[in-house]
Formats: structure tokens, C-alpha cells, sequence
């Protein structure tokens, strides 16, 4: 099981959120560990997806 899913799976626990907002929240706080930034345009390039980095 990736970081992702676990973490995903962890926050699902602790919140009722849809299944969209689980994912957001768990890209978003990998994203902050692996670019160490807070910057949202260096985020964007570390999310786990086939999205482009402009629509992230």
C-alpha cells in the first residue's frame, strides 16, 4: 500500500468527509513533506496523479 493510500485511509477515519475531499487533503499534506514548502505552485508538481501541473 502506497504512502498515500495509508494516510488517505488514516484521515478517513478521523474525518466524515467525501471521498474527494479525503484525496486533497492527503496530496496536499504529502505534497508539503516532499517539497518542504508551503509555496502552492511547488506543491502542484508533487501530487500523485495524471492531472497536468497548471490544473492542480
Amino acid at each position: 500500500m502506497s504512502e498515500f493510500n495509508r494516510l488517505r485511509l488514516i484521515i478517513g477515519k478521523h474525518f466524515q468527509w467525501h471521498g474527494a475531499g479525503l484525496t486533497l487533503l492527503a496530496q496536499f499534506l504529502i505534497a508539503v513533506m516532499r517539497v518542504r514548502s508551503v509555496n502552492l505552485s511547488q506543491l502542484s508538481t508533487a501530487f500523485v496523479g495524471k492531472t497536468i501541473v497548471p490544473s492542480n
